[in-house]
């Protein structure tokens, strides 16, 4: 984690400026520095606008890209390990402790660490939760399919007759279809490609 946010420098990746370790209980634990933010995405939730979302979404979009790229996926998506400086509204896509290049399998480096991790299922991909299972980029395309929704109805999509964005935003209709075909059960049905070209280019329905 601390090597992979030291060496690559795109604006919505956190970025590692120094390191070290400390003794805790006899045990040497190793830390990391990096800029203080403002808080998280889970922070600004509840007071986005729809114009903001998609703002917000594409910045998303494109550290998650990033670390693609590099061949990298994080696995562990969620509003809180997205950080948000205000000064100048960037985001920033943190906590890569359990992206593709640990050694375990997630199942495992869940169930053996805090209890807090257990929460993670909530954004986790459904092949996430089983024992074994791989899992590639297309859980970061499951778990982004989440947050696209729930940042315009404020919830997280679990099982049929959720909460659509045609729902609370009808001028934003169109991002539905993207929304469905994100978090599909299976993962080879999973489009991340559909994603920035749908937002960028967005096609209203009548």
């Amino acid at each position: 984690e601390i090597t992979f946010c030291q060496k690559h420098d795109h604006p919505n990746i956190i970025k590692v400026v120094d390191t070290g370790s400390t003794q805790i209980k006899n045990v040497k634990c190793p830390f990391y520095v990096m800029r203080r933010y403002s808080g998280t995405l889970r922070t600004l939730m509840r007071e986005i606008r729809p114009d903001d979302a998609l703002r917000m979404f594409s910045q998303i979009l494109d550290g998650v890209e990033a670390a693609h790229l590099a061949n990298v996926w994080h696995r562990d998506l969620k509003p809180e390990n997205i950080l948000w400086y205000e000064r100048d509204g960037t985001l920033v896509i943190a906590d890569f402790g359990i992206a593709h290049f640990e050694e375990e399998e997630i199942y495992t480096a869940v169930e053996t660490k805090a209890a807090a991790r257990m929460a993670n299922f909530l954004y986790s991909a459904p092949e996430q939760r089983v024992r074994g299972a791989p899992v590639d980029r297309r859980a970061d395309v499951f778990s982004l399919g989440l947050l696209l929704n729930e940042l315009f109805t404020k919830e997280v999509p679990q099982g049929a007759g959720f909460t659509r964005i045609s729902g609370t935003h009808a001028a934003y209709r169109y991002i539905d279809d993207l929304v469905d075909s994100m978090i599909q059960q299976n993962p080879n049905n999973h489009h991340p490609h559909h994603a920035p070209r749908s937002l960028a280019n967005p096609a209203p329905r009548d």
